[in-house]
């Protein structure tokens, strides 16, 4: 995900919430979350190819094909200290604010929403209105101790994106751990 977009000048305020700083020996790849037991089927799962030489950041694309189907992306990014995570969480979760234009498609925009407080900290967003499809778009970062997560999940349904959101973000911290 790029990390250049956005003028960080929503004023938003966002969550920190206690967690685990991450152990040195984890990597991206390892990070990402199993979803099986969620109802999802992992897909395309790889090396971030947008990521720069000698970077670990890993994602995988998720669909549940049952009902509410939602789709849902993990980016993970392991960085060499936790500090230097932070800097990364702050600058995605403001970016994450004013995505790329072709990040959703025309003219989408999103709107902060409640964060799930999972992890070291925590911002979410919401597209602020739905497609032709009637499906939204969450987006949450979060920083588990040296590791930075966004978490997408598109769904027509808010509370069982809802749902799918904390799981989600609960696997990753059963990794972290």
């Amino acid at each position: 995900m790029a990390a250049g977009c956005g003028d960080g000048s929503d004023g938003s305020a966002s969550t920190a919430a206690v967690g685990p700083e991450q152990p040195q020996a984890l990597t991206a790849a390892d990070l990402i979350p199993d979803l099986a037991a969620l109802g999802f089927t992992k897909g395309q799962s790889e090396r971030d190819p947008a990521a720069l030489p000698g970077q670990d950041a890993h994602r995988a694309l998720y669909q549940q094909q049952a009902a509410p189907q939602m789709a849902a992306r993990v980016d993970i990014t392991v960085l060499p200290s936790a500090a230097d995570a932070t800097k990364q969480w702050e600058t995605l979760s403001q970016a994450m604010r004013n995505p790329p234009p072709d990040l959703f498609g025309g003219n989408s925009t999103q709107k902060d929403t409640a964060a799930t407080n999972v992890g070291d900290q925590s911002k979410a967003y919401v597209t602020a209105k739905p497609d032709t499809n009637g499906a939204q778009v969450w987006t949450d970062v979060y920083r588990f101790g040296r590791a930075v997560a966004v978490v997408q999940v598109l769904s027509r349904n808010e509370a069982e994106g809802q749902k799918a959101r904390t799981a989600i973000a609960g696997k990753i911290l059963e990794k972290a751990k």
